[in-house]
């Protein structure tokens, strides 16, 4: 099982194709591969993630998704890429990806904020628009640029966009 998370791609392929041949069981393979997620090496980690994707059945694999959400955080594009693309076959729904999002627009790492910036804009939910607000304060003017791109993209007028700000500061739960 450690060969799972030999540096070396062929490697890794084999000791999957062993192991699924010597019958080792798909939870225990699953183990692995969360457990794959947390190295340092890249390849791995998009070997992981590519493994587990492939291993989800249509029910998903629920204990992956926490796992699986974190990397869309990672330090590099193509883990944080490969993780969005899997999320959503490991079984991991809107919400779950969208407040993971608002909580890395205020990274540090300015690439993981305007990957989250361009991810939330293809969510249809409300939390997407004060989040975005919020960014328009940022000290980074490229978040800033990419904040007020995709509130444009949005669409609502700025009219529209001031009752919504009003209702949502409003104490009347009818409102």
């Amino acid at each position: 099982l450690k060969m799972l998370m030999d540096p070396s791609y062929d490697v890794r392929l084999d000791a999957k194709i062993a192991l699924e041949q010597f019958g080792t069981s798909k939870e225990q393979l699953v183990d692995q591969f969360i457990e794959a997620l947390k190295s340092r090496d890249v390849g791995v980690v998009l070997f992981a993630l590519r493994s587990l994707s492939e291993l989800a059945t249509d029910a998903g694999e629920p204990k992956a998704i926490d796992p699986a959400l974190t990397l869309l955080g990672h330090a590099n594009e193509a883990v944080r890429t490969e993780a969005a693309q899997v999320l959503p076959q490991l079984g991991s729904n809107q919400d779950q990806m969208v407040d993971k999002y608002i909580e890395l627009l205020e990274n540090r790492d300015v690439g993981a904020s305007l990957f989250a910036i361009r991810a939330l804009a293809g969510f249809n939910n409300m939390k997407i628009i004060p989040a975005h607000l919020e960014l328009l304060n940022n000290r980074n003017p490229a978040v800033r640029r990419e904040a007020i791109q995709t509130l444009n993209r949005l669409g609502p007028d700025l009219n529209q966009l001031e009752k919504y700000l009003q209702a949502l500061q409003h104490n009347d739960v009818d409102v």
